[in-house]
């Protein structure tokens, strides 16, 4: 039994420093499955059970998530729109060409998808999508709906968990920011959708601003 960090309660408040850093942790230990002969199911809390795991494990694909079935256009678009320039257009569409390590991803690791425990672990649940991603995809996805100083915090733990990832997991929060902005703007059909539209305007600027060491 837990608590879901729903997107409305994640947006709205912060989160104490102990749960940030499960939150890296977990982030962390998703991308390093695909790495991994044998996965610890205590390495995320109160995760999925072992054998779940490698049958995830099984079902992914031989090589890894093709970006380029859906990235370019995306790119082209942001690009029409100027959201993005064409210095950073440059710099993912290089990303997603060259991008061979095969790293594991929730895929769909927002706030509902993740259950604070009782006993102050966290479950991450909804593995249906699961599979191949970019490092720091799941971090973006789950960042676009975290209200500033957790995100801040959250990003700042993360990288310091897993420095030698720092520009592969910029570009694919980047990928992952711009995408949300996207659904948010055009495709969400909700109350909600205004103030997540706005929101998502803020993490997307911010993500911008972190991807400028890497493509000036």
């Amino acid at each position: 039994e837990g608590t879901a960090l729903t997107t409305r309660r994640v947006v709205e408040r912060e989160l104490p420093e102990p749960v940030i850093r499960r939150l890296a942790e977990a982030l962390i230990a998703i991308n390093r499955w695909a790495h991994t002969a044998h996965i610890d199911e205590e390495t995320i809390g109160s995760p999925l059970p072992q054998p779940a795991v490698e049958e995830l494990r099984d079902k992914m694909l031989p090589d890894p998530w093709s970006l380029q079935d859906w990235l370019p256009a995306m790119i082209r678009k942001a690009e029409q729109l100027e959201i993005l320039d064409e210095p950073q257009s440059e710099w993912l569409s290089s990303f997603a060409a060259s991008w061979k390590t095969p790293t594991f991803g929730h895929l769909d690791a927002l706030p509902r998808n993740i259950l604070l425990l009782e006993n102050g672990e966290l479950a991450f649940v909804d593995w249906e999508s699961a599979g191949h991603s970019p490092p720091g995809y799941d971090l973006g996805l789950l960042c676009a709906c975290l209200a500033p100083k957790t995100r801040a915090s959250l990003k700042a733990t993360f990288h310091a968990l897993a420095p030698e990832a720092l520009e592969q997991t910029t570009a694919g929060y980047l990928i992952a920011t711009t995408r949300e902005w996207f659904i948010r703007h055009h495709l969400l059909r909700t109350s909600h959708r205004h103030r997540l539209a706005r929101h998502t305007d803020d993490v997307l600027a911010e993500a911008i601003e972190d991807s400028h060491e890497f493509c000036t």
